[in-house]
C-alpha cells in the first residue's frame, strides 16, 4: 500500500436509491420509483433504469446481484468497494451515506466491522430511524460521528424535508441523544424559503451542546426555482448571524463561512477558488470514482472493482484547476468550504476542529500536508 494518494474524506454512498424520505430538493435519485418493499425473492423494488444502469457496469459489480438485490447485497458490494479503494487511496475519514442508511436494520454492525480501518467514520442520515439501543454501541466504537440532515426544529422550518411534526420532533430528539452520549454531530441544514429566516430557532434549541456544528447551505440545482429564499429572508439570516454569532459561535462554523455563504446567496454567484477535490474523494455505491459536486478525483470515470487506476491521473496530477469556474460551482457552498478557507489562509488549522469529524490531531496533520502540496503546485 505504498505511494497511495491521500484524501481526508472518502465520501461513499451505499444503496443510494433507497430512502424513507422524499425531500423536495433531493439531488440524488429522488427515488419515487424505488421501494423499500421486497418481493417473494427478497429483492427490493427498483425502477427500470436500474436494470439498464447495472447492465453497463463491470461483471464484478453485476455479480453481487445475480441472486437478488437486498440490502445485504448492496452492503457486501460497499464493503468490497472500500477494500479495493483503500488499495488506491489513503483516506482518514470514511463518510457513508445513501439513500438513507438507517433503513438497513444491520447498519450498526456493519459500521462496527469497518470502523477500525479509518481514523473517523461519519454517518450521514436523516435521523428518523436511528435506534436508541445502537447509540451506545456507536459511542463504544469511539471514532463515530454523525451528520444529520434537518432544516429546522419546527415542522414549518423543516417543511422541505418532512411535513410531519412527529418526524421533526423525533429527529431533534435523536440529535440530542447523540450529543448527550458524547457523539459528535454536524447538522446539515439546507436553506429554503421555509427556514432561511428561522435560523435562530436552531441556535436556541442546541445552544447548550458541545461536539456540535450547525452548517447551513443554500438549496442547489433545479429546486431553486421553487424553494429559493427571497432577498428579505436572506437579509433576515444575515442579521441573525450578525446579532447572535458570538453568543453561539461554539456550535457554528467560522464567521468567514457565513460571509461567503450570504454573499453567494445574495449575488447568485460564487467567486472563490475551490480546493475541495484535493481533500475529498467521491465514490458511488457501485465503485465508480466521481467528479464534483463532491470531489474530483480522476481524469475520467473509473471503477475501483474492475480497472487499474493510473495514480498519475489522481488529484494533484489530474489537471484539476482550482482557479477555473466549473459548471456546478457558481452557486455552491457546503461544509467542505472549511478547507477552502484554510487553504486561503482565512481560518487557522485549529478552527477546522469546529467540524466534529475533523477534531483529530492526526487528521489535521494530514490536512496541513495537503495544503502544503497545493501551495507548491500553484507556485
Amino acid at each position: 500500500m505504498k505511494n497511495r494518494e491521500l484524501a481526508i474524506y472518502c465520501d461513499q454512498r451505499i444503496a443510494e436509491e433507497f430512502c424513507n424520505f422524499r425531500c423536495e430538493y433531493c439531488e440524488g435519485f429522488c427515488p419515487t420509483d424505488y421501494s423499500l418493499k421486497r418481493d417473494e425473492n427478497g429483492s427490493l423494488h427498483v425502477a427500470k433504469e436500474w436494470f439498464e444502469n447495472i447492465s453497463e457496469m463491470p461483471e464484478s459489480v453485476q455479480s453481487f446481484f445475480e441472486k437478488r438485490r437486498g440490502f445485504e447485497e448492496f452492503y457486501s458490494l460497499a464493503r468490497q468497494v472500500m477494500l479495493k479503494n483503500r488499495e488506491l487511496m489513503e483516506t482518514d475519514i470514511l463518510k457513508i451515506s445513501g439513500g438513507e442508511l438507517s433503513v438497513y436494520h444491520d447498519l450498526c454492525n456493519f459500521v462496527n466491522s469497518i470502523h477500525r480501518d479509518y481514523k473517523m467514520i461519519q454517518i450521514l442520515s436523516n435521523g428518523s430511524n436511528i435506534r436508541e439501543e445502537d447509540i451506545s454501541k456507536y459511542k463504544k466504537m469511539g471514532n463515530i460521528v454523525f451528520q444529520i440532515s434537518i432544516d429546522g426544529v419546527t415542522p414549518a422550518a423543516n417543511y422541505s424535508k418532512s411535513h410531519s411534526e412527529q418526524i421533526t420532533k423525533k429527529v431533534v430528539e435523536t440529535i440530542e441523544k447523540l450529543l448527550d452520549n458524547g457523539i459528535g454531530v454536524e447538522i446539515n441544514c439546507v436553506l429554503t424559503k421555509y427556514n432561511t429566516d428561522k435560523f435562530k430557532e436552531f441556535l436556541e434549541q442546541f445552544g447548550k451542546y458541545e461536539k456540535l456544528c450547525i452548517v447551513p447551505r443554500p438549496v442547489r440545482g433545479e429546486p431553486r426555482q421553487i424553494l429559493d429564499a427571497n432577498r428579505e429572508q436572506i437579509e433576515s439570516l444575515e442579521k441573525c448571524i450578525d446579532s447572535n454569532y458570538y453568543i453561539y459561535s461554539s456550535i457554528l462554523p467560522p464567521i468567514s463561512y457565513f460571509e461567503r455563504m450570504i454573499e453567494i446567496m445574495k449575488t447568485g454567484e460564487r467567486n472563490y477558488n475551490c480546493y475541495i477535490p484535493y481533500f475529498v474523494q467521491s465514490i458511488d455505491g457501485y465503485g465508480n470514482l466521481e467528479k464534483c459536486p463532491i470531489g474530483i478525483l480522476y481524469s475520467g470515470q473509473k471503477n475501483v472493482l474492475s480497472e487499474k487506476i493510473d495514480s498519475n491521473k489522481i488529484l494533484i496530477n489530474s489537471g484539476y484547476d482550482s482557479l477555473k469556474k466549473h459548471e456546478k460551482c457558481h452557486y455552491c457552498i457546503n461544509q467542505y468550504e472549511m478547507f477552502n478557507l484554510f487553504v486561503d489562509d482565512i481560518i487557522k488549522l485549529d478552527e477546522l476542529r469546529k467540524l466534529p469529524s475533523l477534531n483529530n490531531d492526526e487528521i489535521l496533520s494530514d490536512v496541513q500536508n495537503i495544503k502544503r502540496r497545493i501551495k507548491v503546485k500553484e507556485k
